[in-house]
């Protein structure tokens, strides 16, 4: 369903901000490279060692703020292998595109 979803979007000029497996790994980028395959209850494990408190408050966030521009540098990294790979969604695990969301919206943490 999500797969579907993606491609209509696709088709339709309209840009999603997925983080695959979960949005734990956009968190995780903030701390660390991630270039392995690994599903949601992995990307919360590894959060957890930088984030000990994380349980999807955003009080627990606030360690992020001043690491955007890392976790983006290596969101984008991931990109530009999926793209040489010609890997997409569901198949272009781990990757996170909230970095193209925040950069849209002209946010700043």
């Amino acid at each position: 369903m999500i797969k579907a979803a993606c491609e209509q979007a696709r088709a339709n000029d309209v840009r999603l901000a997925v983080s695959n497996p979960a949005i734990e790994l956009w968190f995780l980028l903030h701390f660390q490279d991630q270039s392995a395959f690994l599903d949601r209850h992995a990307a919360r494990r590894l959060l957890k060692t930088h984030i000990p408190a994380y349980d999807k408050r955003i009080e627990a966030l606030d360690l992020l703020l001043d690491r955007f521009e890392q976790a983006a540098t290596r969101a984008r990294a991931l990109d530009t292998r999926h793209d040489a790979n010609r890997t997409s969604f569901p198949d272009n695990n781990p990757s996170s595109g909230v970095y193209l969301l925040v950069e849209a919206l002209g946010a700043t943490y």
